[in-house]
Parts: structure tokens; sequence; C-alpha cells
């Protein structure tokens, strides 16, 4: 293919983060299916190339400047960003008549204020959110309830958009025997991952079935540490674990081998629109998902397909019953999470978005 009709991929310190850099890689991998793709990537970082991509072309580049020369000189007419403020930033490229794609995770100026409470900075980063949608010609969302978002925000629905949501690719390993009343919270000590919600469910589950156990996946042994001596009951801080894993596939038949995993978050527009991965790897692993229920387009899947235990933000005295009544199989958290990722033609999604003319 020549460079014309190349799609170029940027690759910006934001997007080489390893939890951003695994789902891009995914898209780019994916891409490289039906196009030729050049990586246009910041000279300061640092990524894992997969094997799919070991022939890719590179080009490194030092500044937006820099980045701004190479793309009109390489005569790329498609170019695929990572998030709103690198669509601002690269939109005098629409006067060399190239179009540009977004791959939109979250909501940004939610984020912004949910970080720094500042009104004037979420204000300044929705019109740079308004302004990306304005420029592009295309968009990849991780959820329906995105798209509802925008429109209901900004009066705007992009025609030419596909979702795709953050997917798993761990399996669950059938030959792991799970615990019975086995527990597990994989992810950091944010306050946004509510970790608070996590232990006071513990404490009331812990209350009906003693041999009960929770495990923490996690880096930050310390904060929970924190969090378990000042909300745990000691029955609870006697029964957790914690520990890290950096290995995907020690991931996931640590994974398996627990019955039930933690997913708790506020109900708030950032979460409403959100794909966490980690409710993936749960269930593709045959862990059933205790959840809140305002998780994107996720939270109501899993309820009506009976897939895991759905709670109400604050109310979290019938925990116990809604345990009893969870009766899915590992087996069947694993099929159903087949079908789910295989109902998500990520290939054919993106060539859609490309092809698509508007």
């Amino acid at each position: 293919m020549t460079t014309c009709n190349s799609i170029a991929v940027i690759v910006d310190s934001y997007s080489s983060t390893q939890s951003v850099w695994t789902a891009y890689q995914k898209h780019i991998i994916a891409i490289s299916k039906n196009f030729s793709v050049i990586l246009y990537i910041d000279n300061e970082s640092v990524i894992n190339l997969p094997s799919e991509l070991k022939d890719t072309k590179i080009c490194r580049y030092n500044n937006l400047f820099h980045l701004h020369m190479l793309l009109v000189k390489s005569k790329c007419k498609k170019v695929y960003l990572p998030h709103i403020l690198l669509v601002n930033k690269l939109s005098l490229l629409k006067l060399f008549n190239v179009d540009l794609y977004l791959w939109l995770q979250g909501v940004l100026p939610e984020e912004s204020f949910l970080r720094n409470q500042s009104r004037v900075k979420s204000t300044v980063i929705s019109f740079f959110e308004y302004s990306a949608l304005k420029l592009v010609t295309g968009a990849v969302f991780v959820s329906k309830a995105m798209n509802a978002h925008l429109l209901s925000k900004y009066s705007i629905s992009l025609d030419n958009h596909v979702v795709l949501p953050c997917l798993s690719d761990l399996q669950w390993v059938s030959s792991e025997k799970k615990a019975k009343l086995s527990f597990v919270y994989v992810g950091g000590a944010s306050e946004w991952q509510k970790l608070d919600h996590v232990i006071k469910v513990f404490n009331e589950i812990k209350k009906s079935n003693p041999t009960a156990t929770l495990d923490f996946i996690s880096k930050d042994q310390e904060n929970i540490n924190i969090l378990l001596n000042d909300l745990a009951d000691k029955s609870v801080i006697d029964s957790v674990n914690i520990y890290s894993i950096n290995d995907r596939d020690e991931m996931a038949k640590s994974l398996s081998k627990y019955e039930f995993g933690f997913l708790f978050r506020e109900n708030i527009a950032v979460n409403k629109v959100s794909s966490p991965i980690k409710l993936c790897e749960y269930i593709s692993c045959g862990v059933k998902p205790i959840m809140s229920n305002c998780i994107g387009d996720y939270s109501a899947m899993i309820k009506q397909n009976k897939m895991g235990v759905v709670l109400d933000e604050t109310d979290y005295s019938h925990v116990n019953q809604r345990l009893l009544e969870c009766s899915v199989t590992p087996v069947e958290l694993s099929a159903f999470y087949s079908n789910v990722r295989n109902s998500y033609h990520t290939e054919e999604l993106l060539h859609k978005i490309f092809s698509e003319t508007v």
C-alpha cells in the first residue's frame, strides 16, 4: 500500500502508559489487518511492540511541530488519535485534507473536575472536547452510554462511530480449583476505585460467612492496609491477603481460583460511560462480579443476564442473599464472555470507521 493510503497512528506519553497501551495496541493490530500502519511515537515514550507489529514502520518525533512536519511530509490522509487534546493540537492537518479519527475512552472534563475540583479547568477542557468532536471524521467509543452523554451535553452525535469496549485477553484456567466463598479485588487504592465499599461489603459478607476470604491483587499494599485498619472488622483483617502480579498468564491463573470479584464505582458521569477492563478480566476467568449498578452499559448487561451481583450504590444489606441467588458457573461465565467478546468484531469495526465516507 502507498503511504497516502496508510493510517498514521500517534503514540504519545499518555497512550504509551501501560494501562492505555494494553488496549491501544489491540486497536493498532486490528487496523493493520486492513491498512498499512505507520506508528508515530513520541521520543520520550517507551513501549513494547507486540509481535504482530514488529514489522510496522515507526517514525519518532521530538515535539508537536516535528510531528506536524512528519505527517504532512508522509502524505497520510488518515490519522488515529488516542485523546481529545491531541485532536486539537493536530487540527492544522485539516488544512492539508487530513482526516482525524478519535479513540475516546473517557470523559476528560468530568475526570479533570474529579481530580482538581476546578470548574474553570473543566469548562476549558469541555471546549476542547466539543472542538475535537467537531473536527474528527470518525470516533471509537467504549460504550453506548458515552455517545448518549455527548449527545446530551453538546447535541453532537457522530454518524461515523462504533462502540468497542475494553476487552480482556485473559482466559479461564479450568485446572485451577475455585475456593468456595473466595473474593478478590484487582487494582489500586485510589479513592475513585471505592475500596471503602469493598471492605464494608465484605464486613457484611463475613458476618454470615465466617470462612469467606478476601485477596487484593495490588501493588498498593500500604494504602490498602491503612484502609483495612480503619474500616475492616477484626475477622476480616485476619482473612485478607495482599499480593501483586506482573505476568498476564499468572494473572489468569490467579483469577481463576476465585469465586467472586469486586468492582465498585460512584454513580457519576465518568463511570456511567466507562468500560472497565477489570469487569472483563473477572468474567473471562469465571469470576462472578459484585459490582455497582452505574457502570456504563455493563452493569445492566450483567444484571439482565444474571452473570453476577449488581448492587445499589448504598444498600448492601441484602448482599448475602444476593450471593446465594447467584448460581452462575465458571463454565457459563467463560462462555458468556466469549460470546460478548466475539460480538465485537474489532477488525471489522475499525475498518468501517476508516472506510466510511461522511
